[in-house]
């Protein structure tokens, strides 16, 4: 089973020179596991391998940028090198992906729309073009835009800027994943909206039923990155409580265990409580008396391999020695002879 699909769109403003938003972006990418990251707003009329190298976490990558116009706008678009199938083209303020996941054709859209209402609008007609595809189709980006006035703080009624917008994602047949984690994806400090978001073909909720939207944190911009996972990862729940025979081998954990026990039970009548009152006691009671076996491990294995190594450097010359006990037998033997 191939991992999930995972990819985060991000309106950056810029500064992708500067060492703490490399870092904010390459760390971003580890730790989601990301199959490619869109940065909106790159601020950069040419971008190069040098720059890609420092933002994603290893060599297996490849990109296509659309040049800001001066130090306005800019689009980077970065995917992993091993995914199938891949192929890119431009269109006026966005990149077309296509590519293949589980033999499934795919389609995502990293768009950066105008913040001027009149051009949105004949953004969304160029954008059609784009939707005439045989198989799952994905958008995402800064809309400048927002779907309900539910996505503006105090927001009060349609804008017909708003009902285009609205016509354009209802006309397509496509569907505004729900964002988890947070309202708004944008503020300064007297307003705050969701312009930021995810629209899906129908095709993408059949593949992806467990697919999920999420606002990731805040790093160096007034955006936040939204990061979009074909499938949740799973829990399987609280780790098992495990006992350590060696616990008992100890002289104090017996009467230990009695103690934290009664004193437990005479503070607490629910079951659930005094076992989860009881493992903490008990973690406890490893970490400061017992002491974690993974602390006592590491000098003792450090001490095995520095041996080892001894170990293998001494015996060549052991050999070399023994050979030379040999020769002068054999030396001896032909002088008798």
């Amino acid at each position: 089973m191939s991992l999930p699909l995972s990819f985060v769109s991000w309106n950056c403003r810029g500064g992708l020179s500067f060492n703490r938003k490399e870092h904010f972006i390459r760390n971003m990418v580890s730790t989601n596991n990301l199959s490619f990251i869109g940065l909106l707003e790159s601020k950069k009329e040419v971008v190069g391998e040098f720059l890609v190298s420092k933002l994603w976490p290893n060599l297996d990558y490849k990109f296509d940028f659309i040049p800001s116009v001066g130090a306005s706008g800019g689009i980077l678009l970065i995917w992993n090198s091993m995914m199938n199938n891949v192929s890119t083209s431009k269109g006026h303020r966005c990149i077309v992906l296509d590519f293949l996941f589980d033999a499934v054709p795919c389609r995502h859209i990293l768009i950066y729309a105008s913040n001027v209402a009149s051009e949105r609008m004949v953004f969304w007609r160029d954008i059609q073009a784009f939707l005439c595809f045989p198989g799952t189709i994905l958008i995402s980006g800064d809309f400048n835009e927002t779907l309900s006035p539910e996505d503006r703080l105090h927001g009060a009624g349609f804008t017909p800027s708003m009902v285009a917008f609205r016509d354009f994602v209802n006309n397509a047949k496509l569907f505004d994943l729900p964002l988890q984690g947070r309202s708004f994806t944008w503020q300064n400090s007297h307003s705050r909206s969701r312009i930021d978001r995810c629209l899906i073909s129908a095709a993408a909720s059949s593949a992806w039923p467990n697919m999920s939207l999420l606002a990731l944190p805040r790093g160096q911009s007034d955006h936040v990155p939204i990061c979009f996972r074909s499938a949740n990862k799973i829990d399987w729940g609280p780790k098992p409580f495990r006992s350590i025979d060696a616990w008992w081998d100890h002289n104090d954990f017996e009467e230990f265990v009695k103690a934290s026990w009664g004193e437990i039970c005479l503070n607490s009548s629910n079951l659930i409580q005094r076992l989860k009152e009881f493992r903490r006691r008990i973690k406890g009671w490893n970490s400061d008396v017992f002491g974690e076996q993974s602390q006592k491990i590491k000098p003792l294995q450090k001490r095995f391999r520095s041996r080892r190594l001894l170990g293998s450097q001494a015996r060549p010359r052991l050999l070399r020695n023994k050979s030379c006990v040999n020769s002068k037998r054999n030396c001896g033997q032909r002088r008798r002879d």
